[in-house]
């Protein structure tokens, strides 16, 4: 009898744990807001996550990342690594970031925007991180559908030269295409 009463009480609780859901069988899942994509960056041949470049001249490398997610409109968060490997120290406070999007209205959107005032010693590294908010608030998938964000950086110096200015092309990754 006690295993007869364990197998009820086992089968009672699978019965319990079992999952449901509102969307009918065979329908594709719906991203997330809790999930983040990334953007691909398509400078140079290139279709990488991290795009890289360097000033050979000069000693300065820099890796672009950029991601996004939907959360209330969409929120594009940028990474942009400077790396100093030069003999000189490398200030980014006469810098500034220009984000121009393609499809989603940014506060900033297509506007210089001065980077922090950060100085990278020679052989060391520092990154800048921007987050940016769709102004409308509203989630809305169409606008990631043929987006493209161009990130440039310029004015920053190497002891007192200007330093070449770098653009990054970057399209998102469409979770709805998947499906």
């Amino acid at each position: 009898m006690k295993y007869v009463n364990y197998v009820i009480g086992v089968v009672a609780m699978l019965a319990l744990a079992g999952c449901g859901s509102t969307r009918p069988a065979g329908s594709p899942p719906t991203p997330s807001s809790r999930d983040t994509y990334s953007y691909r960056a398509v400078n140079d041949n290139c279709n990488c996550e991290e795009y890289r470049t360097r000033d050979r001249q000069r000693g300065i490398e820099y890796k672009f990342r950029a991601s996004y997610k939907m959360n209330h409109g969409i929120i594009t968060t940028i990474e942009i690594e400077f790396i100093n490997e030069s003999e000189d120290t490398l200030f980014l406070e006469a810098g500034t970031a220009r984000v121009s999007s393609r499809n989603i209205s940014y506060q900033y959107n297509n506007k210089h925007v001065p980077l922090p005032h950060l100085v990278v010693m020679p052989s060391h590294s520092e990154t800048v991180k921007m987050e940016g908010s769709d102004i409308s608030g509203k989630d809305d998938w169409n606008k990631i559908a043929g987006e493209q964000i161009v990130v440039s950086v310029q004015g920053i110096r190497l002891n007192d030269r200007k330093i070449a200015a770098q653009q990054v092309t970057f399209v998102p990754e469409n979770p709805m295409l998947k499906q």
